[in-house]
């Protein structure tokens, strides 16, 4: 039970931690490339771009990828641990969940207060409700955003995400303002801006620790507003009136609003945002081979991303493991009994003809450095290893131990052996529980398997080793040691 709750938790922040390095990897790659669109003015491209670099944070590609390294044996990975490993897992767990709890509790009481404080909101003139209806459908949006005043909000913003609203303050503006502030505002609805910003505290929530989650909402607000601009350039005809109405209007803020989309900005972020709007309004049009070039980049980059640092972890799990590993962590880690009871050795000259599947992988171990087994074999299949040159001047045994997840079960039937070069087998066979030490007798390539002749899917778990010859000096100091 207890090596369950620590495998999910192996599983838990091999999740996070890679895409953690996936999101940061991409975060960083478009911090560099992202000036240069910038400077062709390709405000929706950026935008989206942003959006996705949000979500390689919480799309779980890196451990699907992970799992399928796990179900084909490579690199020797497996979600095993070792006292090390334990400690170090719980501390870092406790210190993350502990943050985590924090940020969650930061950001529902905030949203709660400002959803408590909405609620006195009273309705607005017909005059602005009946502006809003004509925006809507001028926008192609829904008639479904209501539009209140409220005494204590000092600026336009958009709320909510089910329940839409825009939100004024209790200020007189004029015919020209409230066109402008509704378009903005609405625009803002129409693009789920808000949505994003949920996201993006879950993302916050999960990696409080990632010293770039503060640029990374500022870069999704930026880049919102001026992708927001952008949209309003199609339906306002002065952009020279439409931001002279954003600067009487924005207060200094010294930091993004997390829950809404206000009109808030400084001085130097609507500098910014007319210099995009400005860069926009004078592009070229972009082609379309442009656009899915640039997209097809991303996700290429993303791609390689994913596997070069997939691959990286599990290299470098397998790696940490072994150096931390000792002989109470593998008899921990698989909880395998060790069943060291002699089974008669069989030998056959060629592979189980009832075999109707064999799945290669990568699971064999090197000289003093155990591997750990944990997987699943279907019904009439083997899990076989690829080869390895074997001494016999300094190998004296091929050791494999093995058991399944529920020994009782009379149905599990599994096989464990060794395969020579010249493709003979050797074998011992029982219902559960298996102990063997194959003797070496011939140098040559051997090939580790572990074989399912029964009529349902098992796990199995347990290890395999190359143990090498030792003189009586050693085998003392071992003795001596241990």
């Amino acid at each position: 039970m207890i090596w369950i709750l620590y495998k999910n938790m192996l599983m838990l922040f091999s999740a996070v931690l890679l895409n953690f390095i996936l999101g940061t990897i991409i975060y960083i790659i478009w911090k560099l490339l992202g000036r240069l669109a910038e400077s062709k003015g390709y405000v929706e491209i950026n935008y989206w771009i942003w959006k996705i670099v949000l979500l390689a944070f919480l799309c779980p590609v890196g451990i699907i990828v992970l799992f399928g390294i796990k179900k084909k044996g490579l690199y020797g990975f497996d979600f095993w641990y070792t006292n090390k490993i334990r400690i170090l897992l719980t501390v870092l767990g406790i210190i993350w969940l502990i943050g985590s709890v924090i940020w969650a509790f930061v950001y529902m009481k905030k949203m709660h207060q400002m959803h408590k404080m909405l609620q006195k909101g009273r309705k607005c003139q017909p005059e602005i409700i009946k502006k809003k209806q004509q925006i809507c459908c001028e926008l192609g949006q829904k008639n479904n955003i209501d539009i209140v005043k409220h005494k204590e909000i000092k600026i336009p913003m958009a709320y909510g995400i089910f329940h839409r609203r825009i939100v004024l303050p209790e200020i007189e503006y004029s015919t020209e303002e409230i066109d402008i502030i509704l378009h903005h505002e609405l625009i803002h609805h129409k693009h789920h801006d808000l949505s994003w910003k949920a996201i993006f505290m879950m993302a916050h929530i999960i990696y409080w620790f990632h010293p770039g989650m503060k640029d990374l909402i500022r870069q999704l607000d930026q880049w919102g507003e001026a992708y927001c601009d952008r949209t309003a350039s199609y339906y306002i005809e002065s952009m020279r009136t439409y931001f002279n109405v954003i600067i009487d209007i924005a207060t200094e803020e010294k930091e993004c609003n997390t829950y809404c989309m206000g009109l808030c900005e400084n001085s130097e972020l609507l500098v910014l945002r007319m210099k995009r709007m400005q860069s926009y309004l004078n592009k070229k049009p972009l082609k379309r081979i442009t656009a899915v070039s640039l997209i097809l980049i991303i996700f290429g980059i993303s791609s390689i991303t994913v596997a070069a640092s997939t691959i990286g972890f599990a290299k470098g799990y397998v790696y940490v493991a072994d150096q931390t590993m000792d002989e109470e962590s593998v008899i921990e880690t698989g909880e395998v009994i060790d069943y060291k009871i002699e089974r008669e050795e069989k030998i056959r000259n060629h592979a189980n003809t009832k075999i109707n599947k064999i799945t290669t992988s990568e699971i064999m171990p090197k000289v003093n450095n155990p591997r750990i087994i944990d997987i699943k074999i279907k019904p009439k299949e083997r899990i076989v290893t690829k080869k390895l040159y074997v001494n016999i001047e300094n190998i004296k045994e091929i050791e494999i131990s093995v058991s399944t997840e529920v020994g009782d079960n009379p149905s599990d039937k599994i096989a464990i052996g060794i395969i020579d070069s010249k493709n003979r087998e050797r074998y011992v066979q029982d219902d559960a529980n298996l102990w063997h030490g194959f003797k070496i007798k011939k140098d040559g390539n051997y090939r580790i398997f572990v074989e399912n002749y029964g009529t349902k899917e098992i796990d199995v778990g347990g290890y395999c080793a190359i143990n090498p010859y030792i003189t009586k000096e050693e085998d003392k100091k071992f003795e001596e040691s241990n």
